[in-house]
């Protein structure tokens, strides 16, 4: 009986040098593959703040490099159809000496929306409450959507801003006069405003072209953007109503630009 108590004594001592050696080991593999997984995430982040580097920050937004592409995400705006003046034909359809109206400024600075109205006379149709942006310009400009140009029945060219050269003119007609346009309406080339340190950064110049990849349901990719660089532009994307509604994206929803 004694015998058979020390053999169980024995086993019993064995069987808890087991447990301890089995807690051992598996507390120091916990710990290796911990050591493991806290190096691997060490290394990651190492290798993805040297991939970032250099370019972090461009107009606020962030810029990430990966494989041949770059990605910006910029926000981006609808533009209505809408004019700008000269002054003087402002003067003759508004008043000798008129100011415009300002009631919001725009996010580009030193851009508002103004007060004032206009109607525009094409050949087959009428717009009516068509808004003036400010301040005024050299040239008076109108810009619209392809659906504007079959109500007025003409046919505006895709331009860049100020490049009114063989497109169309229209009748304006202001609560005090009237002004008749040779030439000056237009569809708005999609593009993007950005200053020199945000072109840069991207090794982009003016009038460079470059692609735009949106987001949602109905997420698109619009080629031909055009890049506008000036020290006093704010980073925004504008496209026309149509573009946008048809992309599903709204104002201010951030889109990417994307560059090969």
């Amino acid at each position: 009986m004694q015998k058979n108590t020390g053999i169980f004594r024995i086993l019993r001592l064995l069987k808890n040098s087991l447990y301890k050696l089995d807690f051992l080991l598996n507390n120091s593999y916990n710990i290796a593959v911990k050591n493991l997984s806290n190096d691997y995430h060490r290394l990651d982040s190492i290798f993805y703040k040297r991939e970032i580097s250099g370019a972090t920050s461009l107009g606020g937004q962030t810029l990430i490099k990966g494989g041949n592409d770059m990605l910006m995400k910029v926000p981006i705006a609808l533009s209505n159809r809408h004019l700008h003046l000269s002054q003087e034909d402002l003067e003759t359809l508004f008043g000798k000496g008129y100011e415009l109206s300002k009631i919001k400024d725009l996010k580009q600075p030193g851009q508002f929306a103004a007060d004032e109205k206009v109607d525009i006379v094409g050949p087959k149709g009428t717009i009516k409450g068509v808004r003036v942006l400010g301040p005024t310009r050299s040239k008076t400009q109108i810009e619209i959507s392809y659906s504007d140009s079959f109500t007025l029945g003409v046919k505006p060219p895709v331009r860049d801003s100020g490049d009114l050269s063989d497109s169309p003119g229209v009748k304006i007609i202001g609560p005090k006069g009237e002004v008749t346009l040779q030439e000056g309406v237009i569809a708005a080339a999609r593009h993007i405003h950005m200053t020199p340190e945000d072109a840069e950064k991207l090794n982009l110049k003016d009038k460079d072209t470059v692609n735009v990849r949106t987001g949602g349901e109905r997420s698109v990719i619009f080629e031909n953007v055009l890049v506008r660089v000036n020290p006093n532009y704010a980073l925004e994307m504008h496209v026309d109503m149509e573009e946008g509604n048809g992309a599903g994206v709204v104002n201010d929803q951030m889109v990417e630009i994307v560059m090969q």
